[in-house]
């Protein structure tokens, strides 16, 4: 289910989510965004600060939130 989720953000499959594929979920969703929230959004999860979110990342990030640890 959380690989799932990752390969629908990430559309290029490079196995990476940037800013313009977390817009274009949000956007799909029917989520409005501006630059300031993704990049906040996109922060949040980018542990090694690259710019970009990997597999890895996206998987620390959700199982903070699993554990109780985020809000």
């Amino acid at each position: 289910m959380l690989r799932t989720a990752f390969h629908q953000i990430d559309t290029n499959h490079n196995g990476y989510i940037t800013g313009s594929e977390l817009r274009q979920c949000l956007l799909r969703s029917g989520i409005p965004c501006d630059d300031f929230e993704i990049q906040r959004v996109l922060s949040r999860r980018d542990y090694n600060r690259d710019g970009r979110v990997s597999y890895d990342e996206y998987m620390r990030f959700m199982s903070r939130i699993y554990r109780g640890e985020m809000p």
